[in-house]
This record gives C-alpha cells, structure tokens and sequence, in this order.
C-alpha cells in the first residue's frame, strides 16, 4: 500500500484543527494513533466522517493497509498549536477590527471604541484581553475564543454662544472635536460670525463664565475641544484703555481695572 498523507502539513496549526489522513490506495483501511505510538490494525481506524483533531503538541502517525497487500511504511506529521482567536466588530457600519492577539480597531467617522472594559466581550472560549486605550487589545487565550470589539456613536453636545448677553448662536459638536468660535467682525456679521463692536464696546475674548462685575477675570479661551457636557461661552465687550501696563476695561458699564499679568492675552485679542 501507499505509505498516507497528512493535511494540512505538519507544523504550528490552530487548536482543534481537523486532521486528513489519505492514501492513493484504492479500498485501503488507514490506522492511525495521535501519541506518537506506531500505529497497528488494532489502532484506531480513520474515519474520514469523524477525522481526529489537534488537541495539543502531538504527533499522527499512519498505515494504510489491504487484504492481500503489505501493509504501507508508516507516515507522521509533527503539530504544534496555538489557540484561533477571532476578532469581531459590534456593528461593521460602525467599526472594523483586524489581528489576533493584538487585535487592532478601526473606528468609522463619528465612532469610537467603548473605554475600558465596555470596549470587549470574549463571547466563546476564554481569554484575558487588555484594552490598551489606542484602538488595540491585547489577547492571552486560554482556549478558542472569539472576541467582539464594541463600537458607539461618539455623542455630541450643544456649544453656546452668548454674545453681550443678547444674542446667543449655537452648534453641536461631537466629544473630542475642535469647537469653532464664531469670527467678530466689524461689517454685518455672517451665519458664523458676530459684531466686534457693539454700542462703542470692542469684542475681548471668550470666557467660561458671565461676567456683569468683577474684580477677576473669569477663564480666557481662544481654543477648545468638545467635553462631555453642553457648554457656554460668553463674549466679553469692553472700552479698552491702556494705562501704566494694565488695560482699564469698562465692562458692560461696570468699570474694572484687570492686572497686568493678563495684559498680554488682552494685547492679542483686542
């Protein structure tokens, strides 16, 4: 007889892979062992129905054999094994993912990936996985195991414009997203832009507080990015003064003088 054939080949395979066992003998029996042992007619007979599987380091060994005809030299295949990790996405319109054991995701426009451990679920099999907080986890398994990867629509939140108290613009922006500050600008304002100055009062700066009287200025801001909450931010209007390396500014009517260590943020924006 045709000494058998093995496939897939022998080398690293996953676990559980099945394991094919053939000879070109025509009506040949094939029997096999899994344990290195030399297989005989009281091992066990391959059943190409039921084919064995790979369950650890193991080595087959195979005879063919025929009534009437000797019996085949006998053939191995040597494998070793890894676990099979399979990396899904929660929803493909929202996200791809790629890789085993550092599984890498792809989130789509306007999605993310779940912090923490909301970002996974080993939904089959057992593994320990880390979201490394990057868009990659890292995979140990412990067994065959598939891994979902769980996307979300980034939320968004409403910006608000308060513009000398009277006039309020607003937009929604994602979390995470650049705000755009409306321009001020001295000929009649645009969809995105507002009046520099309004009743003889020049356009400041934008702050993250009203500010009606005060002694201290309230947060400047010139850039954000989206939080996770709804935000205002209030355009301050002043008659701008500059006297002994502090700026005089008459605050809606109420008159305050604001130190110089603030005098260079002012110097940029008025």
């Amino acid at each position: 007889c045709v000494a058998p054939t093995f496939e897939p080949a022998a080398g690293s395979v996953g676990y559980g892979t099945e394991v094919t066992i053939a000879t070109t003998t025509d009506g040949a029996t094939i029997y096999y062992t899994s344990n290195d042992d030399t297989p005989t007619s009281d091992s066990d007979e391959y059943d190409p129905d039921n084919k064995p599987t790979v369950s650890g380091n193991q080595t087959f060994k195979a005879i063919a054999t025929k009534s009437g005809w000797s019996n085949s030299d006998v053939s191995s295949a040597t494998y070793t094994y890894y676990y099979v990790i399979t990396a899904v996405s929660n929803n493909d319109s929202y996200g791809t993912v790629s890789g085993t054991t550092t599984i890498t995701a792809t989130p789509e426009d306007g999605y993310r990936v779940i912090a923490g451990d909301g970002g996974y679920t080993v939904t089959t099999g057992t593994a320990e996985v880390v979201n490394n907080g990057d868009n990659t986890f890292t995979v140990t398994p412990t067994s065959n195991c598939t891994i979902r990867i769980n996307f979300e629509e980034i939320p968004s939140h409403t910006v608000i414009f308060s513009v000398n108290g009277n006039t309020t613009r607003t937009a929604t922006v994602r979390e995470g997203v650049s705000i755009t500050f409306p321009t001020a600008v001295e000929t009649t304002p645009g969809e995105d832009e507002f009046e520099k100055v309004i009743n003889g009062q020049t356009f400041v700066a934008w702050y993250t507080a009203a500010y009606t009287h005060a002694t201290d200025a309230p947060s400047y801001v010139n850039t954000a990015s989206m939080g996770t909450s709804d935000v205002t931010y209030y355009a301050v209007y002043a008659t701008v003064e500059e006297s002994n390396g502090s700026y005089t500014l008459d605050y809606n009517g109420t008159g305050e003088t604001i130190s110089s260590q603030i005098t260079t943020n002012y110097g940029k924006v008025v």
